[in-house]
């Protein structure tokens, strides 16, 4: 392992011993080793929180004039794909 690539972290050994049971009794979910779910989860965590809270953010008037300018289509599209709502759910 080329040196400082990776950092060593520490949970606690509770949090340890449930990632290590939903590995064993879940194998469906693909997870290899401990490292495989937990890097896994950071960078669903990072996501989220770049989704949630390092988007540049536009002026509201921008967003409903943006909006207003979308056709019924397109909002439910949108709609969908920003909520992961699926289409049977808008009905």
């Amino acid at each position: 392992m080329p040196v400082g690539k990776y950092k060593g972290i520490s949970i606690p050994r509770e949090m340890f011993d449930e990632i290590e049971r939903i590995i064993e009794e879940h194998p469906e979910l693909g997870y290899s080793s401990i490292t495989d779910f937990i890097k896994d989860a950071v960078r669903e965590k990072i996501t989220e929180i770049r989704k949630l809270h390092l988007k540049p953010q536009k002026p509201a008037e921008e967003i409903v004039a943006e909006f207003e300018s979308w056709d019924e289509e397109e909002k439910k599209k949108r709609l969908i794909r920003e909520t992961d709502a699926g289409e049977e759910d808008l009905i």
